[in-house]
């Protein structure tokens, strides 16, 4: 879902904004990309960087996305107390903000 709001993002962002390998987004842009979900293209002087676009068949899937994704929380949280599901969100954000702030060559000493 977040390449509907940050179209023309490349590959680099794309990992530090989900903070996830770059490995792996890398992985998963090629099976995207097999898939026809998203383009990449060549929009800089350098020719390594290639932004990442939504192809015209997934710009009108928005919707859809947003349905089966609001279907999957509501199946694994169903039964869940409110104020536990607000505690969690809190956590998992306090361990994204440090995350982004760890210095990992200083922490694999």
């Amino acid at each position: 879902m977040n390449m509907y709001d940050n179209e023309g993002i490349n590959q680099e962002e794309l990992s530090s904004m989900l903070h996830i390998d770059k490995a792996a987004t890398a992985r998963s842009i090629k099976s995207l990309e097999k898939k026809g979900y998203i383009i990449r293209e060549v929009k800089t002087k350098d020719r390594r960087v290639k932004k990442l676009f939504l192809t015209d068949n997934v710009k009108g899937q928005k919707e859809n996305f947003s349905s089966l994704i609001q279907k999957w929380e509501d199946f694994i949280t169903e039964g869940m107390e409110t104020e536990t599901l607000t505690q969690f969100s809190k956590v998992i954000k306090l361990m994204a903000q440090k995350s982004e702030i760890a210095d990992f060559d200083e922490f694999f000493k």
